[in-house]
């Protein structure tokens, strides 16, 4: 079995772009699967590019990359969309 950063990173080499379809169809919860992202972005195997458009006034319901978004609002990072892939 394996751990839950394995299972992200590899679902960002298999083609997955949106952290939502990674915890559906690995069976993960949203939050885990958020927190493998931030561990991969710190250690540098992930990349996260920010959206030159920023998002869109009516949030992420609105929004045409909504699927392959990686936002997530936080203290630590502001609000605005941002396409992760592997380093």
């Amino acid at each position: 079995m394996s751990g839950p950063l394995s299972v992200v990173l590899a679902a960002f080499a298999d083609g997955s772009r949106s952290t939502a379809q990674i915890a559906r169809r690995h069976g993960l919860a949203l939050d885990v699967v958020q927190a493998a992202v931030d561990h991969l972005l710190r250690n540098g195997q992930l990349e996260a590019t920010a959206l030159a458009s920023g998002c869109p006034a009516a949030g992420c319901a609105g929004c045409a990359v909504q699927p392959a978004c990686s936002s997530r609002p936080s203290r630590r990072r502001p609000t605005g969309g941002r396409l992760l892939s592997l380093a």
